[in-house]
């Protein structure tokens, strides 16, 4: 079975600027079944290391702003748009990390990386990869890396930061079934479950209460946010009228037994 691994080990900042990036600066390395995502070239020296120095609370801020979505987003590899919720150089903040993208697919995640040169600074990243990993390893590993970023956090003494409010909303949410089902729907939809308009948060519940189990994730997975009713009214109308005909039937059936 393949693997996904982030590997760290705190470092001394040297002067970084910003006391959450100081307090988590760190070598990280994100290995594939054993292949380092994170080698790279640097373009001074020609020298070939298998880890970036970077701190690591902006990664740990975009994997908790962007959670459902990674997990949930299925549409997001086919509409460009979405990219910046499922790929690292979204999080990067002026430092260097891989072109690493991940893409939700039912219970799996497809891993892609890509060759990317970073010119301010001075490294080219060189692997390509392409791979379905199990969902869980994954989640586990940046659940992992979030923590250790959190725990850092406190021992410095930093409160009140994004990452912080962002996973206190996330844990709250996973354990409360309603809560996590509307998150996973809200993000199979596109959109960000904590920053909802009134109106599509309500037609979200409704329709998660109307429609079938069978067809749910269909339509969340291609339904447009803005146009939620025009999409949904007439799937609901021909589940109605598809009820209507069975009861019909089975009554008449009904009727019929008892005339006989």
């Amino acid at each position: 079975m393949s693997s996904f691994r982030i590997l760290f080990d705190w470092e001394d900042p040297a002067g970084v600027r910003g006391p959450e990036l100081a307090a988590t600066w760190a070598r990280l390395e994100i290995l594939v079944d054993g292949t380092p995502l994170t080698e790279l070239e640097d373009l001074r020296t020609k020298a070939i290391r298998s880890g970036v120095y970077v701190p690591l609370y902006p990664l740990a801020e975009w994997l908790a702003a962007n959670w459902w979505h990674l997990w949930y987003e299925d549409r997001a590899h086919q509409e460009p748009p979405a990219f910046a919720r499922h790929s690292f150089l979204a999080a990067r903040e002026g430092f260097a990390l891989p072109d690493i993208r991940i893409w939700p697919t039912e219970s799996r995640i497809l891993i892609e990386c890509w060759p990317y040169e970073h010119v301010h600074a001075g490294v080219r990243f060189l692997n390509r990869l392409d791979l379905s990993l199990d969902m869980e390893g994954v989640r586990d590993e940046t659940i992992r890396l979030i923590e250790a970023v959190l725990d850092k956090l406190s021992e410095k003494q930093i409160a009140g930061t994004s990452l912080q409010e962002e996973w206190r909303l996330i844990a709250d949410s996973e354990s409360n079934e309603e809560e996590r089902t509307f998150c996973e729907y809200a993000a199979r939809l596109g959109v960000d479950p904590y920053a909802l308009d009134p109106e599509v948060g309500g037609k979200i519940e409704e329709l998660l209460v109307r429609l079938p189990a069978s067809v749910r994730q269909d339509f969340f997975d291609s339904a447009d946010p803005a146009k939620l009713s025009a999409q949904a009214d007439p799937l609901m109308a021909f589940f109605r009228s598809q009820r209507s005909r069975i009861l019909k039937t089975s009554g008449n059936t009904f009727r019929d037994r008892i005339g006989n």
